[in-house]
């Protein structure tokens, strides 16, 4: 599997598909900062003052860099979850009419989505900044503790769109999985809070390691493990290969379902 298949291909569909999301709107590109600032500002207020959530050692004030950082790998994955079951049945004249890598579909929408992670990233430590932190130089590991995101985006999407196909309902379940994810997660709430039994069975939630490894490296100044580093990276590659192999085993019958 080449990184990525058709690069020419998928650079133009993402760059139509990004024109497309905004084109019309009076605010255009701001709706990028638009929205997931009043996100944070609703979540925070119900959250941090109507339930007086607290990371440790933090004080109230920070919950709303906390938040963020969570909500930022969340919600890449989540946009993956929602929008992969139709990736394939959303587009019939790519399965009947032309010879279209249908793989390639779960790229280009993950390189749509890495626009509002990237933008989510630079906010958090923007707001950090304003917030007191002091940013140390183990943020410049960040791209690195955020990159097996692309990887568990993949899978989940080449997974969920393969499944689509021949599953309808699919789409009905997937939002109910994205607000699972976010609440059996250290995205509202830190993972210490949890009784220590169940934290083993949080990393079963591709998004926990990712959120933890992530304020570890740009709100705290740490500098996760190796095993910490490359076992999310490590597994979300597999995971991925696994779920490119079922795809195109589950593709030869597109054409017969749709």
């Amino acid at each position: 599997m080449k990184w990525p298949p058709h690069a020419h291909l998928v650079r133009t569909l993402v760059v139509r598909e990004l024109t497309l999301r905004y084109r019309g709107s009076m605010l255009g590109w701001a709706w990028a900062l638009i929205t997931p600032l009043v996100t944070v500002a609703v979540l925070s207020f119900v959250f941090g003052h109507v339930l007086g959530v607290r990371w440790p050692g933090a004080q109230a004030t920070t919950y709303p860099v906390f938040l963020f950082s969570g909500l930022v790998v969340h919600g890449f994955l989540s946009d993956v979850i929602v929008r992969a079951p139709t990736l394939v049945t959303g587009n019939p004249n790519y399965v009947h009419k032309t010879p279209f890598p249908l793989a390639a579909l779960a790229w280009i929408m993950i390189c749509e989505l890495l626009v509002p992670l990237v933008v989510g990233a630079v906010i958090v430590m923007a707001v950090a900044l304003l917030l007191g932190f002091d940013l140390e130089a183990t943020v410049l590991l960040a791209p690195l503790v955020l990159a097996p995101v692309v990887g568990y985006g993949l899978a989940l999407g080449w997974l969920i769109a393969a499944l689509g196909v021949y599953l309808r309902d699919l789409m009905h379940v997937t939002t109910l999985i994205a607000t699972g994810m976010l609440f059996f997660s250290p995205v509202l709430y830190p993972l210490s809070s949890v009784p220590e039994f169940l934290q083993p069975f949080y990393y079963l939630n591709p998004t926990t390691a990712v959120v933890e490894n992530f304020r570890a490296v740009a709100l705290s100044g740490e500098t996760p493990g190796a095993v910490a580093l490359i076992s999310p990276l490590a597994a979300a590659t597999l995971i991925a290969l696994c779920c490119y192999a079922l795809f195109r085993r589950l593709e030869k019958g597109f054409v017969d379902v749709m």
